[in-house]
């Protein structure tokens, strides 16, 4: 029997005979460890693991912004892929995609099963070239599946292909029908593939008059930067043919706008990266206290075995097989830990995906994987070490003392791992109050409207005349407020954070100066039913609400905006507003106005 086996068999005997104290180290350990991995499987399933496109470094998504106007986005318009295509060296390829996928949802039909609705993705034929991927089974879009009077084609992703068609490779060619309208089946996406996130199903955009007109931006765009450009280098590019378009469409654009452009890994993650290396860290702390408070009970049982290690060395056991029986023991100690911490983490993994915010992307592939694994196995050395460091030491002296009863080499040393583990608790409990205090304030700050009580949900109404449309709304709000269990419902046309987007149209008041239209300013606009305000819990500051059948067409604006009145000398109540490029639309009555925090909706119009 090798050493080593010996070793491990009475490291195996020594947990038996003093399980209590041991079995409450490794417990505190798996626990920590368990923590410690879960948090790692989603840090790698979000961040470290690469995103499904190759090269995704030298991916880019871009928008614009109005600094001086104070507007972070702006949208694209399908020409701003022409601009960017032919005057940006710096980008091999470049393509175009909507902001959300909010309103794009299609209904499939196909074949026996129940009709499902399934959001959808219209893109610029280029954009999976762009990205680096291609179906696995049919083809990618041409640019003939663009061009006015082209036959419907699409592309499903592998979940839709798999859920909805039984993963059946003859569906290349077939037909489904989208909201009604008979589409062909050109190709399916490879597995993992779902950018824009949430898109099954992808549509080539689609050309006409209305696509086509720069007054119409509901786009960002996405390009594939060449090798040797730096992130300035792009940015001179892209802000100089803005500035040049903006110059000879002065009607359209403005010359404060500016590119934005972000690594698309960056966008896809946004705060998500902040927020789960805090986690990490603080598990990892916690980890740490766990191994000083092992390491502090590990070398207490140490001192009652001076006996033991005094008759090994009398029968003539030497200082290294002393250590390595301590090293043994702090190797079985990790080993225990990180296992059983592996099974906590499979449950914590599961309990962190259903509790975790629903913007953080992939999460939901966490999972016990290789790399995973090898943290634990990390996890599962660090522990081994702190376990059997402190041990040896004292074992080490205990075996090398002619006066092996002697209790001062190891109340020294305990000492020490006394003040180390009192440091890292109080560092432990001071960072966990803070956490505490953050989400607390938050819980508590004033968003301007209600997150705790209010339920959303999105309706996409299909082949309906927009006199039906109003009428099923109408009668299911009236439905909703007559169940005891709703307080107030109304409609609403993006939801708040649901995302920069939604309207953007420039305004003029009566009172402003004559501008020409580049100089008027721009606000996001919002298409609301009465009762909106008294749902969500944003209070009215004056007024009132909307009512059904308005006398004439008014408006509500935000606290920001009625503050701009005053600064002219005018009280908002009252005012006219007028919308469009150069207040070009029809005079609105501003009648009433509300506050709220969230300034990127700074009117709505009912």
């Amino acid at each position: 029997m090798s050493l080593l086996h010996r070793n491990l068999i009475f490291a195996v005997r020594t947990f038996r005979r003093h399980g209590g104290a041991y079995a409450f180290g490794v417990c505190a350990l798996a626990l920590a460890a368990g923590l410690s991995i879960a948090i790692f499987s989603l840090v790698e399933a979000v961040l470290l693991r690469p995103l499904p496109f190759p090269h995704q470094d030298s991916l880019r998504v871009i928008w614009k912004a109005d600094r001086k106007a104070g507007v972070p986005f702006v949208e694209l318009g399908y020409p701003e892929l022409h601009d960017l295509q032919q005057n940006v060296e710096a980008f091999a390829s470049v393509a175009v995609m909507p902001t959300t996928l909010y309103g794009y949802g299609q209904v499939i039909q196909s074949g026996a099963k129940d009709p499902v609705q399934v959001e959808s993705a219209p893109v610029s034929h280029d954009f999976f070239r762009t990205l680096g991927v291609f179906p696995a089974l049919g083809r990618d879009f041409a640019d003939t599946d663009e061009q006015i009077g082209a036959a419907p084609v699409v592309i499903l992703s592998d979940t839709v292909w798999r859920e909805q068609f039984d993963s059946g490779r003859s569906i290349v060619g077939q037909q489904v029908r989208l909201n009604g309208i008979a589409h062909t089946v050109i190709g399916v996406m490879a597995a993992g593939v779902g950018f824009p996130r949430g898109a099954g199903l992808w549509l080539p955009l689609g050309m006409g008059p209305f696509v086509e007109r720069r007054g119409t931006t509901y786009m960002q765009a996405i390009a594939r930067v060449r090798p040797g450009y730096s992130d300035a280098q792009v940015q001179a590019q892209v802000n100089s043919v803005f500035t040049r378009i903006a110059r000879e469409h002065p009607e359209f654009y403005t010359a404060q706008q500016e590119g934005v452009i972000t690594r698309l890994a960056d966008y896809l993650n946004g705060s998500a990266r902040v927020q789960l290396f805090v986690a990490l860290g603080a598990s990892l702390l916690l980890l740490l206290a766990g191994c000083v408070t092992a390491s502090n009970l590990f070398l207490s049982r140490t001192f009652g075995r001076r006996t033991e290690i005094a008759t090994r060395v009398a029968i003539g056991a030497s200082t290294g097989q002393i250590l390595a029986q301590f090293l043994a023991e702090g190797a079985f100690a990790g080993v225990l830990a990180a296992a059983s911490g592996l099974a906590i983490a499979w449950g914590l993994i599961q309990v962190l995906i259903h509790f975790a915010p629903p913007d953080i992307p992939r999460i939901d592939a966490a999972s016990i994987d290789r790399l995973v694994l090898i943290f634990a196995g990390a996890d599962a050395c660090i522990v081994a070490l702190a376990c059997a460091a402190a041990p040896c030491l004292t074992a080490a002296r205990f075996s090398r003392s002619s006066r092996l009863t002697a209790k001062r080499p190891g109340l020294r040393l305990q000492s020490t791992f006394t003040v180390v583990q009192t440091a890292a608790t109080v560092v432990l409990l001071a960072a966990c109050l803070l956490i505490v205090v953050s989400v607390r304030a938050m819980l508590r700050a004033d968003i301007g409207f209600h997150n705790r009580d209010t339920i959303t949900m999105n309706l996409a109404l299909r082949d309906l005349a927009p006199s039906q449309k109003s009428v099923f709304y109408t009668l299911l709000l009236d439905r909703l407020r007559e169940s005891p269990l709703v307080a107030s419902a109304a409609a609403v046309l993006v939801r708040p954070l649901e995302g920069t987007i939604g309207w953007d149209t420039h305004y003029q008041t009566e009172f402003d100066p004559a501008q020409t239209p580049k100089e008027t300013p721009a606000s996001n606009l919002e298409a609301i039913t009465p009762g909106y305000f008294q749902t969500v819990g944003t209070p009215l500051i004056a007024g009132r609400d909307f009512i059904k059948e308005e006398a004439e067409p008014v408006a509500i604006v935000s606290r920001s905006l009625a503050d701009r009145i005053r600064k002219l000398g005018h009280d908002p109540v009252g005012t006219r507003i007028r919308l469009g490029r150069g207040g070009a639309g029809p005079w609105l009555r501003r009648n009433w106005w509300i506050a709220t925090p969230r300034d990127s909706a700074s009117a709505w119009l009912f």
